[in-house]
């Protein structure tokens, strides 16, 4: 039996920490050649304080107030863990470490209270305490090779600065206490202990505004950072911290001492159960908190019998009902709930991906489908566009023992309207799926349309259409309007667009002017509601896509019905990844991609685990087949995009989604934005893109893309280079050399960028094929070193 330096033994609960530490530890630090810091847990910790409250302060109500500066605590520990998490320093870092009562009791024995100024007699509550009772917490514990850092992290207003100061100095001061206690129980007594740095951060206040008042501040070695110091992370971290011990010959950190640290909080380091628990808040919709009141009954908050009484704190919010209840949805901002509820006969709901188009269509599906059932007249048709569409519809009225006709159209023919009306003729069933497959988008698709719509409105009709702007292409345009107009006199119409999802498509300027101005008479016949809140995604990707539809809009700025994009809650999850690989040897470029698809894969992927995708996109087409993610999916240069089209993407939706993205020299910036819009709409929690130049040099519009989603901070940039050069002549390799200093020149901008950007270089490798080039190779480098000597007399002079 072990035993504590005071001849007490040590408790079975700090023997199976340890045992569960280092199982933890072989989990996620394996991999010694990682120069990245490694987050426990690998996403902030879920908050409750996860409202936005988008009204000015003077019109909340003074519970919201406080509500929003809980939040906004939160949001300044966010801030200081993605600086962290961009550290590219082998360090772990522990987000939110608990520290729990029966670690304290194992090193502390006979502790009974958190406080070591009680008084009370025993027996009482206060020392009557389990295993898991949290006694305080410390917000980041680093652990480096031989050195512990401790943050503490406070958002004050300036006036409480001194009292939230001295509040993180005496828990920077706590843990530390418990770091010595651990380091003397783990270390033998002539072994030199890791040195233990502490500091207390303000994510929000620049130091200039509380000068003035550190002249009060109390003498300890809890040293400050403020807003400054987190923008310039990386120089601050080597001035403080690796400049410092590295002056100290202290030998790598314990096995044993960094377990028993990780395993007493080991159960919030699951990493597929934090996911699908971030998972399942974004799939119900629970974008707000509720707040407990008093008892309904008036009894005194404590007592065992009493019901409490919920209410939410956020007025922009609602509980949801009736049918959006019903698919499992908890809560709807008011812009949702009232597109739901809206009574006008033709509605087109106009949002971007993730503000909750689909859903309220499926609620109204559910809605009007147990009207009809109830009314001798009425019908009710839904149109899904592809067959994936089909089958949620037909899953939501089959949950709901709701009987309905279902009907398959591959291609819109002359004969088409014919067999609808039969098979409706045919059927008892009140409600109908449309299944349609659209293969081709000539003027005559949009004519049989309108006769279908005719026939259907002879019945009395209630329609649905989902994504209609998936009908909307230069051949069909003409007819797209009067298709409009007639389905806007049927008696009741629900139809969801997204202009962004228009541009999947190369279109010329004059293609685009004429839809710009069909766009714009949309509004003489229906009624258009505009969504903004993003409900369905993380605040990462939420935030990620805000940016990309921002680029699109100032690329074209005169398209109408796009609405902006805005998060709608801070349900935090990964962040977002970006991997651009170019290189003039495809082989190259094939083997990057097949190493980053395999880790992202071991991520989240498991057999016939359908919670994760690959969405392969090349023009206009993507593959997002099984074998993809199952089947050991390799690229290589005899691989095709063989799947399915970028329509039938429309509306679905994984938990993580890697975009793969070809580029090629005729690719234009719409239409890559329009790409990278799709895939990481589609995620929920994790989106990593993977954008690969194919033959050739990265385009012009790569870099300003790259620094405009870098600036919000959601995601991180590698770019991986391998240059292989082939020279057979003179000239080549003039227009190499060109090359060369057009290449470095743009790596010298993107090496200015934010501290997530990491630059893998491998060597350029010159290969000349002749003893004729190899002479030619030889001149070429000695006038180059001749002109270069010339110029540096020249500036000595």
């Amino acid at each position: 039996m072990e035993i504590l330096t005071d001849g007490e033994p040590l408790s079975d609960h700090y023997n199976s920490a340890k045992e569960e530490g280092k199982n933890v530890l072989n989990k996620y630090c394996v991999d010694k050649l990682n120069k990245w810091s490694i987050m426990l847990p690998a996403i902030p910790n879920l908050s409750k304080h996860i409202d936005r409250m988008e009204r000015n302060k003077e019109e909340m109500s003074e519970i919201e107030q406080e509500e929003q500066k809980s939040q906004q605590d939160y949001e300044a520990e966010v801030k200081l863990f993605r600086a962290l998490e961009n550290l590219q320093k082998n360090c772990l870092v522990l987000h939110s470490w608990k520290k729990i009562h029966c670690m304290i009791e194992a090193i502390h024995p006979g502790h009974d209270c958190s406080s070591s100024k009680c008084k009370k007699e025993k027996p009482h509550r206060c020392h009557d305490r389990k295993d898991s009772d949290v006694e305080g917490e410390t917000d980041f514990l680093v652990i480096g090779k031989n050195y512990f850092a401790t943050f503490e992290v406070k958002n004050p207003v300036r006036k409480k600065f001194i009292c939230r100061l001295n509040e993180g100095i005496d828990q920077t001061e706590s843990t530390e206490e418990i770091l010595n206690r651990l380091m003397k129980l783990e270390l033998r007594s002539s072994e030199p202990k890791p040195m233990i740095f502490k500091f207390c951060v303000f994510p929000f206040l620049d130091k200039e505004e509380v000068n003035s008042r550190l002249e009060d501040r109390p003498q300890s070695a809890t040293k400050l950072l403020f807003k400054a110091d987190l923008e310039n992370f990386k120089e601050w971290w080597d001035e403080h911290i690796e400049n410092q011990h590295d002056q100290h010959f202290i030998p790598s950190m314990s096995e044993d001492l960094k377990a028993i640290i990780v395993g007493f909080d080991r159960k919030k380091y699951n990493f597929a159960e934090s996911i699908r628990e971030i998972d399942k808040s974004l799939r119900e919709s629970k974008i707000t908190r509720e707040k407990r009141g008093k008892y309904k009954n008036g009894e005194k908050k404590g007592e065992e019998n009493g019901e409490l009484t919920a209410t939410i704190i956020n007025t922009e919010i609602q509980p949801s009902t009736g049918e959006m209840k019903e698919l499992g949805i908890k809560y709807l901002r008011k812009s949702q709930q009232a597109a739901f509820e809206n009574k006008k006969d033709h509605l087109l709901i106009n949002g971007p991906a993730g503000t909750g188009k689909t859903i309220i269509l499926q609620a109204l599906l559910l809605q009007i489908a147990r009207k009809v059932d109830e009314s001798s007249e009425e019908v009710a048709v839904v149109f899904a566009f592809g067959h994936k569409a089909a089958e949620v519809y037909k899953k939501i009225l089959t949950k709901s023992d709701i009987k309905f006709c279902f009907k398959k159209i591959n291609n819109i023919n002359s004969k088409s309207h014919q067999n609808i009306e039969k098979a409706m003729k045919q059927s008892t069933d009140k409600v109908t799926i449309l299944c349609v497959n659209i293969v081709d988008f000539s003027k005559s698709m949009l004519e049989i349309l309108i006769e279908i719509i005719k026939r259907l409105k002879e019945r009395g009709a209630l329609i649905l259409i989902d994504d209609i702007q998936c009908l909307l292409t230069p051949n069909s345009l003409p007819k797209f309007e009067i298709f409009i107009k007639c389905i806007s006199t049927c008696k009741y119409v629900r139809m969801t667009f997204d202009a962004v999802q228009l541009f999947y498509y190369s279109k010329a300027k004059d293609e685009i002017e004429a839809l710009n101005q069909t766009l714009k008479r949309i509004g003489n016949h229906m009624t258009v509601i505009k969504l903004e809140s993003n409900i369905r995604n993380s605040y990462e990707i939420a935030s990620l896509l805000e940016s990309v539809r921002e680029q699109f809009t100032e690329i074209k700025p005169n398209i109408i019905m796009v609405p902006p994009q805005t998060f709608a809650h801070y349900i935090h999850g990964l962040k977002a990844v970006i991997h651009v690989i170019y290189s003039k040897r495809m082989p190259t470029v094939y083997e990057q991609i097949n190493i980053l698809l395999e880790k992202e894969k071991n991520k989240f992927c498991q057999e016939n685990d359908d919670s994760f995708q690959i969405l392969w996109m090349k023009g206009s087409k993507v593959a997002r087949h099984k074998n993809i993610r199952s089947h050991g999916f390799k690229l290589d240069a005899s691989s095709k995009i063989y799947c399915d089209k970028i329509r039938n993407c429309y509306s679905r939706e994984w938990l993580a989604v890697v975009g793969l993205i070809a580029i090629t020299k005729n690719t234009n910036y719409r239409e890559f934005l329009s790409w990278v819009y799709l895939a990481v709409s589609r995620a929920r929690v994790y989106s990593s893109l993977i954008l690969y130049v194919e033959n050739g040099r990265p385009p012009d519009f790569l870099a300003k893309f790259l620094e405009s989603v870098q600036s919000s901070c959601t995601l991180t940039t590698t770019i991986i280079k391998n240059d292989e050069y082939t020279l057979s002549t003179s000239e080549d390799m003039n227009s190499t050399r060109a090359g060369i200093k057009r290449i470095r020149l743009e790596d010298g901008s993107w090496s200015d960028q934010s501290s997530s950007t990491t630059i893998v270089e491998k060597n350029h490798e010159y290969r000349p094929s002749t003893s004729e080039d190899i002479n030619s190779a030889r001149a070429g480098i000695k006038r180059m070193r001749i002109r270069s000597l010339r110029e540096e007399i020249m500036e000595t002079d």
